[in-house]
């Protein structure tokens, strides 16, 4: 696990809406983290997040035969 931040800052680091991630966390592609001591916050681990939002390669296609 990496450093935790809140959704709100890591919302604007990844530069999408709150509402992106959330979808992100329900769906499971994400986890969330609940603060210590009654802290209500939403955290998430900043590397995981990173990871999702990484640009994936686009698979390679063969020649179409004509």
């Amino acid at each position: 696990m990496g450093a935790l931040m809140p959704i709100q800052d890591a919302a604007a680091e990844a530069g999408v809406d709150r509402t992106t991630l959330y979808r992100m966390i329900w769906s499971g592609r994400l986890k969330k983290y609940r603060g210590p001591l009654g802290d209500r916050r939403t955290y998430v681990d900043r590397v995981q997040l990173r990871r999702l939002l990484k640009p994936q390669p686009l698979p390679k296609v063969g020649r179409a035969a004509r």
